[in-house]
């Protein structure tokens, strides 16, 4: 696993303090992450996909009345449209669900969750 190495250049003004959700874009010859930073950029959390899928769609959101994070997995064929399914971890940062689009098992919208 590799921590990418971020730097805040200019702090934003008028902005509330906390974290940053950055779905870090890899390819064939580096890993895509999940990453979670604080207003300094020290990395607070990291998911790194498995060799030659991609992350989009980094959130923060609530499954069952409690906060998770989702995102997108899978290998993209053109912008905005791959193959793979939707993760959702718990407040615990462990998987308790995958799912995959049932109208589009095949293809889905990557972007869109």
């Amino acid at each position: 696993m590799h921590l990418p190495k971020l730097q805040i250049d200019h702090a934003a003004t008028s902005t509330a303090p906390g974290l940053l959700f950055l779905g870090e874009k890899g390819g064939k010859s580096k890993p895509s992450d999940a990453v979670i930073a604080d207003n300094q950029g020290r990395v607070v959390w990291e998911y790194e996909a498995p060799n030659g899928l991609e992350i989009t769609d980094f959130r923060a959101q609530a499954y069952r009345g409690k906060p998770v994070l989702t995102w997108w997995q899978g290998t993209i064929s053109k912008a905005g449209v791959g193959t793979g399914s939707y993760l959702v971890y718990d407040a615990a940062y462990r998987k308790i669900a995958s799912v995959k689009d049932p109208a589009a098992p095949l293809r889905t919208n990557c972007a869109r969750y």
